[in-house]
């Protein structure tokens, strides 16, 4: 089974540094979960599948001799933390660091955008200047 997100939810991030993931996807975290640094200050949650199969074709660029495409994965491997969906809560510890990178501060919203093979998680406000606003104007064509 391929592991397609779609969809948004927002939560709150809590006093120890943790956000909800939706109920609907928590089952594909039981084996594990990995939680890296993504695009425009977002993060990007993968189940182990998913993860496993982003991390083979990093390797292949490791492997390919192209120093930048080695700068490039060796960055993405230095910036992922094996992390857990709480099974009973869904739960998801945020380290510092991440939270730091990600711009998410505790007691405010949390954005997690399915992003078809794995779980972007947003400050909102960083989402609506970087991704809503130029996305809104490609998908609608509201022209007299």
């Amino acid at each position: 089974m391929a592991d397609f997100f779609s969809g948004q939810s927002e939560h709150t991030l809590d006093a120890k540094g943790r956000v909800i993931v939706p109920a609907k996807y928590r089952s594909r975290f039981s084996d594990g979960a990995h939680l890296a640094k993504g695009n425009n200050r977002s993060l990007a949650l993968w189940t182990r599948d998913s993860y496993d199969r982003q991390a083979a074709t990093w390797l292949e660029k490791l492997e390919s001799g192209d120093d930048a495409a080695e700068k490039q994965a060796l960055y993405w491997a230095a910036n992922v933390e094996e992390v857990a969906v709480d099974a009973t809560t869904g739960r998801l510890l945020v380290p510092p660091k991440m939270r730091d990178y990600a711009q998410l501060e505790v007691g405010q919203p949390v954005l997690l955008n399915g992003a078809l093979n794995h779980i972007d998680v947003w400050n909102p406000t960083l989402y609506a200047a970087r991704i809503e606003a130029s996305a809104e104007t490609t998908f609608t064509r509201d022209q007299p």
